[in-house]
């Protein structure tokens, strides 16, 4: 049983050859993955521009029109820590986008060619000799910790990371979906606190099916549900 999976790749740079490799690779793993690949900071897309720079306004609302708009739900959002442009990178470019176009919940990696590089650009810009450019240092890492990105790669090892991630998590989503098909008639139990309390299984399979952030908190309160069972379970044992 094969689930479908949408990921969004977000780059200053044409990057059709790596996402038709990229699709090949999780075919191979058994996943049917299709990928969007949304340029910013780019020639190639003058109208996201503004003085050759990034003008996040239109890259939101070119988003919005794109793929908002059309009913397109990401899975996965990939993107280059570097966009080619000094004031606006990929970290911060997310940051905004996850305010205004799509879910917090959509788990999103960040890569760069140069990882390390990236991540001393930003210490580097300390100096124990200038005690003001230390809080800007430490605002950035914090956005960082902050946004919960589901990690921090190298352009080399993308792929397989992306795929990786995917198959974690459609492991999940199968045998989730076994058990709902399974057991269509049964009702979910009132007094969890989520949004698909007494609905039927076949229900709540359709929801799932419909929705990425009903999906995204079920699995959290699945997930949640099973170690607070196990726990309280080995503290009886004890």
């Amino acid at each position: 049983m094969n689930m479908d999976k949408t990921v969004l790749v977000i780059d200053d740079e044409d990057q059709q050859d790596d996402i038709r490799s990229l699709e090949t690779l999780a075919n191979r793993k058994g996943i049917n993955l299709t990928c969007y690949q949304f340029n910013v900071g780019s020639q190639n897309e003058p109208d996201l521009l503004t003085a050759g720079r990034i003008d996040v306004d239109k890259v939101k609302a070119a988003y919005k029109e794109r793929f908002r708009d059309r009913g397109i739900e990401f899975d996965m959002i990939v993107c280059d820590w570097g966009l080619s442009d000094e004031l606006i990178d990929g970290a911060e470019l997310m940051r905004r986008l996850v305010r205004d176009c799509f879910s917090h919940k959509i788990p999103i990696i960040l890569y760069s060619g140069l990882l390390k590089e990236k991540i001393e650009e930003q210490l580097n810009k300390y100096d124990k000799e200038k005690p003001e450019t230390k809080e800007p240092v430490i605002k950035y890492i914090v956005s960082l910790i902050r946004s919960n990105y589901l990690d921090f790669v190298g352009r080399e090892s993308l792929k397989s990371t992306i795929v990786g991630h995917l198959k974690d998590s459609e492991d999940i989503d199968i045998a989730i979906q076994m058990v709902l098909n399974k057991y269509p008639d049964k009702v979910m139990a009132v007094g969890h606190g989520h949004s698909l309390e007494g609905k039927t299984f076949a229900e709540v399979a359709t929801s799932l099916r419909a929705n990425e952030e009903v999906r995204y908190d079920f699995k959290r309160d699945i997930i949640e549900e099973v170690i607070l069972y196990l726990t309280e379970k080995q503290a009886k044992r004890s």
